[in-house]
């Protein structure tokens, strides 16, 4: 991909503070390093071709809110490849914020408790 076409992509993406019509979307609330209750609204949108891209490789938006400030296009060869790779940036995030409590959007309460792995 061009640098053209990765800034014709990426522009509109930096503009985007949700994900319209997302195909997995979660509430999460986590205690941060310092003790602070944090809330973050977590969107995955459904995988989209790369306009005009000449290796047919595709995308997948995904937005964490309080993580980072727009949404990140998550690249893959293929649909299921983004999807993938959309699902392990939010796996990162997950293990950034270690414990947390997970709330689903219609406010029922999962508890979910993770915790860092111990390095032998």
């Amino acid at each position: 991909m061009s640098k053209v076409s990765f800034e014709r992509l990426t522009a509109p993406l930096r503009r985007l503070r949700s994900i319209p019509r997302p195909i997995a979307a979660d509430v999460w609330t986590y205690t941060d390093g310092s003790g602070k209750r944090r809330k973050a609204r977590i969107a995955v949108a459904k995988p989209r071709p790369i306009p005009r891209d000449p290796e047919g490789d595709w995308y997948c938006a995904v937005y964490i809110s309080g993580w980072r400030r727009h949404a990140i296009p998550v690249f893959g060869i293929g649909p299921l490849d983004s999807l993938a790779n959309a699902m392990n940036l939010v796996q990162r995030f997950q293990e950034e914020i270690g414990t947390s409590h997970i709330l689903t959007q219609a406010g029922k309460r999962f508890q979910s408790v993770m915790t860092p792995q111990k390095s032998s």
